[in-house]
């Protein structure tokens, strides 16, 4: 631990350079979406953008601990939506077809060391008319421990779940079955039926911990509900909590299991207070206490914009511009610690501009992510900092978030990509002291080849050592030329 703290405090320092500073390394045509850590090395997951490549695309690219690719991407299947290891190998779990009555998974194998893919199988078979969803559930060290299958009661024909009107969403964050697949090391499946006590609301979320236990949440008008599954048992135990939200359609949410005991569920959620009011809270569900800890409601409305704007205890000022959408205020990560929960917060928002070229008007979408709050509780979810990171970063992806925390011991890490001056980016490393509330702040020298280029903290991945390889796209006029480099981070 000693070893990676110092690590990961010169990459903070000025001392921080890129170790490719001229020669530009490969470029992808396809989108980062996940990174795994393996023995001396990490498998990225890529998949299609929609630009240039069919967005249902996948692949697998392998980068060593400095960074550097070590060979070609491995294919995947198309309709990949999760990943994970399991005995030593990446299994990516896939759908053929993603509609019909009759449909079903599969899972395959693949073999980071070689580069390759192996045994491809079906280990669920779909036999209803009704929406699925299927959940890769990961322990904390990314290790395979069940595919969860939730039944909605959306029946499943040509709507795209991503664009429903208010009934058919309602109808498809419905529960009605649950299951969990366990798979043997020889890819034998193992299937339970899971009853649930949470039957009207809308599914938030779930997650599993080592031990093979699952815990999931649900959020109905009037309540909020926690279930905790041991193995093998279809009966789970329950915690529940007051949840004043006005209109269930309208949550954004986040969760977190507690990586030191496994026995707690932290959820924070961004929510509608009234009809014309926003709110966000957070949930700890602590089995193990057998108790529910909430923290304060915050009502995201005019008093707490201005309460904001004359907080004096920031350690930088607050630009009025990059928090008057304060009602836009999503949850988008949770750090904990022995001592802190400190949940991350974004205020994210779309709105379009017209371009005038050739005769025609362009319509061009700009996604926004401004100022990020981190709100730091103890176990017992009381506030004791909050801390505003004072940022904006306009793109033309819609890559939420625009910032990325990493957390060793009680120091906080963060990078951003924040808007600088007219068509220009800088990157900032933020060192964030949990105890305290202050942080520091450092820029981050870009390499030449990448001037020019965005670099969007959603893409950064921090790997075992501290090093940090990261995203880059390129802008054309009248669209997006999307291209993935990785570039590593070395120290002096």
């Amino acid at each position: 631990m000693k070893t990676y703290l110092a690590l990961a405090l010169t990459l903070l320092s000025p001392n921080f350079i890129f170790a490719q500073k001229d020669a530009e390394p490969p470029a992808h045509r396809w989108l980062p979406e996940a990174m795994i850590n393996i023995h001396d090395s990490v498998a990225v997951y890529l998949t299609g953008n929609g630009k240039e490549g069919d967005k249902n695309e996948h692949s697998i690219a392998i980068i060593d601990t400095k960074g550097v690719e070590t060979g070609p991407e491995i294919p995947l299947p198309k309709n990949v939506f999760g990943i994970a290891l399991f005995h030593g190998e990446l299994l990516a779990f896939y759908q053929p077809a993603l509609k019909g009555e009759n449909r079903e998974v599969r899972v395959i194998q693949v073999d980071l060391v070689h580069g390759k893919t192996g045994e491809d199988k079906t280990v669920y078979s779909v036999s209803t008319p009704y929406t699925t969803d299927f959940h890769v559930e990961r322990d904390k060290d990314e290790q395979f421990q069940g595919l969860l299958a939730r039944t909605s009661a959306l029946k499943s024909k040509k709507e795209d779940v991503d664009f429903l009107n208010s009934r058919k969403q309602r109808d498809y964050d419905l529960s009605t079955a649950l299951s969990l697949t366990t798979l043997s090391p020889t890819l034998e499946t193992h299937l339970v039926n899971l009853t649930t006590q949470a039957t009207t609301g809308k599914f938030l979320a779930a997650r599993m911990n080592g031990a093979g236990e699952l815990f999931t949440v649900t959020g109905a008008v009037g309540t909020i509900v926690a279930e905790k599954y041991n193995p093998g048992e279809t009966t789970p135990r329950k915690l529940s909590e007051t949840f004043l939200v006005h209109d269930n359609d309208s949550e954004d949410f986040v969760a977190h299991l507690d990586g030191l005991t496994g026995e707690a569920l932290t959820l924070a959620v961004h929510y509608s207070k009234t009809r014309r009011t926003a709110a966000e809270t957070a949930y700890r569900f602590d089995f193990a206490a057998d108790k529910v800890y909430t923290a304060q409601e915050d009502v995201l409305d005019k008093d707490y914009y201005r309460a904001l704007k004359a907080d004096t205890t920031q350690v930088a000022k607050v630009h009025s511009s990059n928090v008057r959408f304060i009602e836009n205020l999503v949850p988008v990560s949770i750090v904990e610690t022995q001592d802190y929960v400190a949940v991350c917060k974004e205020i994210q928002r779309i709105y379009t501009t017209t371009s005038t070229g050739g005769g025609m008007n362009t319509t061009i979408v700009h996604y926004l992510c401004e100022a990020a709050i981190l709100s730091v509780y103890d176990r017992q979810m009381n506030l004791l900092h909050s801390i505003t990171i004072d940022k904006s970063l306009d793109t033309y992806i819609a890559s939420y978030p625009g910032i990325n925390i990493h957390l060793d011991g009680d120091k906080l890490y963060a990078i951003t990509t924040e808007l600088s001056g007219a068509a220009t980016f800088t990157e900032y490393a933020y060192t964030i002291d949990l105890q305290t509330g202050a942080f520091d702040k450092k820029k981050l020298r870009k390499s030449s080849w990448a001037k020019g280029s965005v670099s969007h903290p959603m893409y950064t991945f921090w790997l075992k050592d501290g090093l940090v390889a990261n995203y880059v796209w390129e802008m054309k006029f009248f669209g997006t030329k999307i291209r993935t480099s990785f570039f590593p981070a070395e120290y002096e």
